[in-house]
């Protein structure tokens, strides 16, 4: 009965063996699995800061995108404002090249000269041809009118102590000058535009008629007046120590200024005394 009895007592230790053993199965089961989820959360954590890190060199690329192409932009512009500010300067490099060779070619047409004496100048006038004339006139030589006319360009002066007056006709562009102690008259007639001077000692006046524009200045010590008349633009000038008033009528725009003695009249009236 004793045997028996340990016999029972055998089984049951085997048998409580037994679930310890299948208990310590389970346990390692269940850690494993712990291990498992564990292992599985560290995945996911991983995935998860590996996507954050995929979207932030994603946003970082399209800001460096966005700063290029704005910075493609601005250079753009940088380099538009720069061929525009060349092109102005070229267009203002151009005008004022265009503006200095009118100043050069009217120098040079200045500067072409055609003198005559007063006795080869032709008796009935001379056509202009775009050259100035310049007339000498001798003392001693009678009175006569030196005349430049025509379509073209030119201006006649005549200087000297003999008599003689200065005409310019026509629609070219051109002045009428007298000059020197000789008696003799300054006249600018016709359309083109140009003005009558007459200057020095001797005595006579300056006329600017019709509808050209122009100036009539008569200046220094000699008797004579400006007139200027017509419906062209211009003033009439008196200065200078000589008698003589000056005198403006017509459509044209324009004063008469007197300095010195004697009166400025606009159509009749008194615009100054001095």
């Amino acid at each position: 009965m004793r045997i028996a009895m340990a016999m029972a007592l055998a089984v049951r230790g085997a048998l409580a063996l037994a679930m310890a053993l299948r208990g310590a199965m389970a346990l390692e089961m269940a850690m494993r699995g712990a291990l498992e989820m564990v292992l599985a959360l560290r995945g996911a954590l991983a995935l998860a800061l590996a996507m954050r890190i995929a979207m932030a060199l994603a946003m970082a690329m399209r800001g460096a995108l966005v700063r290029a192409r704005a910075a493609r932009i601005a250079m753009a512009l940088v380099m538009a404002s720069r061929v525009a500010m060349a092109l102005a300067m070229a267009m203002r490099g151009a005008g004022v090249l265009a503006r200095a060779m009118r100043i050069a070619m009217a120098k040079q047409r200045r500067n072409r000269m055609i003198h005559y004496e007063a006795k080869d100048f032709p008796v009935d006038g001379l056509e202009a041809t775009g050259d100035d004339v310049k007339v000498h006139v001798p003392k001693g030589a009678k009175m006569r009118g030196y005349n430049l006319f025509g379509d073209q360009d030119g201006s006649i002066t005549v200087v000297g102590d003999g008599d003689g007056s200065a005409w310019r006709y026509g629609s070219g562009y051109g002045s009428a000058t007298r000059d020197g102690g000789g008696y003799g008259n300054a006249y600018r007639d016709g359309t083109g535009e140009g003005g009558a001077y007459r200057w020095g000692a001797g005595n006579g006046g300056a006329w600017r008629d019709q509808a050209g524009a122009g100036h009539a200045f008569r200046d220094g010590d000699g008797d004579g007046g400006a007139w200027r008349d017509g419906g062209g633009n211009g003033n009439a000038y008196r200065a200078g120590t000589g008698s003589g008033d000056a005198y403006r009528w017509g459509a044209g725009a324009g004063s008469a200024y007197r300095d010195g003695d004697g009166n400025a009249y606009r159509d009749g009236k008194i615009e100054e005394d001095e």
